[in-house]
């Protein structure tokens, strides 16, 4: 399944707020004429009072927010404010703190290979029309090497880790908070193409190939008469009820394949019930530091789990929960590297939303692991190549498979 994940994201921020009053506005709704330093002076001082990563950051909120009042006493727009506000939360380095603004969309996505970026998705039809196919590579956006236009955004994207940002980034390529025009150099079998596309609020409506909807957060399969496979794309909604569904019938299985690599968080108390179900001791939960007891029908094989640096959230913590449990070998890339630390959202008057962990003191996990700012690193480490990539190949699921039958 194909899917855009700068959404999965949307997905996780709603699913964290769903009791909380955030408003989401596209930065040009912003007021034109509004009081920005006397805004911007607000949200720093919150943050300063209250952001929990400050100090293990190593992180000066008084020189940060002197950087960007300078930056913002200059601005005379409402889309030079708000880009303003991006790179001041980006400046903050977590995955859980940014101002909340909606974006505009392509129905397309690329994915970052060995360095290279690819089109991982294509649903528009105006690269369709022009010849553009999945897996052609962006060489150019805007005229500028790919790698160095990343490098650029980086400075937009919230996250922890730099691993985790330059991922966020490339998922992003097809997304925009601006309205503008964005021209894509292409590499396809016949040459490089230029694309250019304009983003707006129009809905689309010449979409050739519509994006694949998520109805449910679970996928499973059975490979053989010893290893099942579970994929739990988010934490979000009624996927307790649909993983214990898949659970029931595949938990007798000596082997099981758990995959996380999409799972971009949502709620840590149902990763946690979902837990209990993988653990064959009782535990103390890292987020919730609740006691997680086995079920009675828990999995008492063989477990493996699958992790990328988009696995974040309560996905990460669900994922930290079961390495510390001793059930787990853990097979793929360094997670993003912020399970969340409670997040608090804030509302300004100018309209727009903000959020960031406001605990106290940042979560540590029971066995002592630093609960942001640092990826939870696999027992084994592998990542995709190009020739995987070009030829359908899942290079992580297959060492999987083959560390099995060497086993």
């Amino acid at each position: 399944m194909k899917t855009r994940i700068t959404l999965l994201l949307f997905v996780c921020i709603c699913s964290t707020a769903f009791t909380q009053n955030v408003h989401y506005i596209y930065i040009k709704d912003l007021p034109v004429s509004a009081d920005y330093p006397a805004d911007f002076e607000k949200v720093s001082d919150n943050v300063n009072k209250k952001y929990t990563h400050l100090k293990t950051k190593n992180i000066d909120g008084t020189l940060l927010q002197a950087k960007y009042m300078a930056l913002v006493k200059n601005a005379t727009s409402n889309l030079e404010y708000g880009d303003i506000l991006l790179r001041y939360f980006a400046a903050l380095r977590n995955s859980h703190a940014n101002a909340i603004f909606k974006k505009y969309y392509k129905n397309c996505s690329a994915t970052l290979i060995e360095n290279r970026v690819f089109l991982s998705y294509l649903g528009d039809s105006l690269f369709i029309k022009n010849g553009i196919q999945e897996k052609d590579e962006i060489v150019q956006i805007n005229h500028i090497p790919i790698l160095t236009y990343i490098e650029k955004q980086d400075n937009y994207t919230a996250a922890s880790t730099d691993l985790h940002r330059k991922y966020l980034t490339v998922s992003g390529l097809f997304s925009s908070y601006y309205e503008e025009d964005r021209t894509y150099t292409i590499l396809t079998s016949s040459g490089q193409k230029d694309i250019t596309v304009h983003f707006d609020d129009t809905p689309i409506k010449e979409t050739v190939k519509p994006a694949n909807p998520i109805t449910s957060k679970i996928e499973s399969k059975i490979f053989n008469d010893s290893i099942a496979y579970i994929s739990i794309l988010g934490m979000t909604g009624n996927v307790v009820d649909e993983f214990v569904k898949a659970f029931d019938s595949l938990s007798a299985k000596q082997f099981l394949i758990i995959d996380v690599r999409r799972n971009q968080g949502g709620n840590s108390a149902y990763s946690e019930k979902i837990t209990e179900y993988l653990i064959t001791n009782g535990q103390t939960a890292c987020v919730s530091n609740r006691w997680l007891t086995p079920t009675n029908n828990h999995f008492t094989g063989k477990l493996f789990v699958l992790t990328s640096p988009y696995t974040v959230s309560a996905g990460e913590s669900f994922v930290l929960d079961l390495l510390e449990s001793g059930n787990a070998v853990l097979i793929g890339m360094p997670t993003a590297g912020d399970t969340g630390n409670q997040p608090e959202f804030f509302n300004s008057k100018l309209g727009y939303s903000y959020w960031f962990p406001s605990r106290k003191k940042a979560q540590v996990s029971l066995k002592g692991f630093a609960m942001e700012g640092e990826s939870i690193r696999p027992h084994y480490a592998v990542s995709k190549t190009i020739a995987d990539y070009l030829a359908n190949r899942d290079a992580i699921l297959n060492y999987t498979l083959n560390l099995i039958a060497k086993n």
